[in-house]
């Protein structure tokens, strides 16, 4: 049976069933950076104030069942075959290049760069203002790609959101709507470090296919840690994880591989409480501790 798939987005980019060497494309007549133009950084100083050059990459595996034919692009990177399917490594890199305008815009957006494996796939636009973080848009590499771009936008997080809190957005398509619910605040382990995070599950339905996504969002760092499981047509199942590997703030450029790793244990409004590992060690858990975070979102009730 044969399947035609979109590379998977970044699990921010709610447009394209939801949320990567870095290079920036080239700049068409769309966009104005703010390299070129005097433009304010967007950002909200203590919940998400992403800066020109700060980088996230993600350790992503994608398992893909047997019967489904793999894309080329999946094909190139190695495959291993297990028992259940295709499972698929790479790594995903999201730099911020700063703010943005695009001609179908009011305002200036924030950018942010997404490559997979070095290939750059185009670029996620952002509003970030003290009434949270919004999903704006999409501008796919290249000169020719489309622009999709969301006027009202999809909220994906908000300074004040608690467990328990629920909203719903929706993109081009009003039918195709996402629900959102903020499930617990917990400290979650991944290759970068430790982090108090907190977990947002969405969930969209429409026709014959579904999405089940869950995201770890941490205060001042973004996106720690996201699974996805998206049902498509026959009812076949895509299953992808991805984890921070590596955080860089411009500050930190070019990084010491023997420098020590900020590890976040506290997102208080008020003040960030840290400590230090080196990254040889960031992967191991304080004695007595679990590692990682190994909630499936096929399994919440909440």
């Amino acid at each position: 049976m044969k399947t035609s798939r979109r590379p998977i987005r970044p699990p921010v980019a709610m447009t394209a069933a939801l949320l990567l060497a870095v290079g920036c494309g080239k700049q068409d007549d769309r966009t104005r950076n703010s390299s070129d133009h005097e433009t304010p950084r967007q950002g909200l100083e203590g919940f998400f104030d992403p800066r020109p050059g700060e980088t996230w990459k993600y350790k992503v595996q994608r398992e893909i069942p047997l019967e489904v034919e793999l894309s080329e692009e999946d094909a190139t990177r190695r495959p291993e075959r297990t028992e259940s399917g295709h499972l698929i490594t790479f790594e995903r890199v999201r730099t911020c290049t700063g703010t943005t305008k695009p001609k179908s815009a009011d305002r200036t957006l924030t950018s942010i760069d997404i490559t997979e494996n070095g290939v750059h796939l185009g670029r996620e636009l952002y509003d970030i203002s003290s009434d949270g973080i919004f999903s704006k848009g999409w501008i796919g590499a290249g000169d020719a790609a489309p622009e999709e771009f969301l006027e009202r936008g999809i909220a994906l997080a908000n300074p004040k959101m608690q467990p328990g809190d629920t909203w719903k957005g929706s993109g081009r398509d009003p039918s195709r709507q996402f629900f959102f619910r903020v499930i617990e605040r917990t400290t979650v382990s991944v290759p970068a470090g430790r982090f108090l995070a907190t977990r947002i599950q969405v969930t969209m339905d429409h026709d014959d296919r579904s999405l089940t996504r869950t995201i770890w969002f941490a205060n001042k760092v973004g996106i720690i840690k996201e699974e996805t499981v998206a049902y498509g047509s026959q009812r076949t199942r895509v299953r992808e994880r991805s984890e921070l590997v590596h955080w860089r703030t411009p500050g930190d450029f070019p990084p010491d591989p023997d420098s020590p790793v900020p590890v976040v244990t506290s997102n208080s409004s008020a003040e960030l409480d840290q400590e230090t590992v080196r990254p040889d060690d960031a992967d191991s858990p304080p004695e007595g501790e679990e590692a990682g975070d190994d909630s499936d979102p096929d399994d919440d009730d909440d």
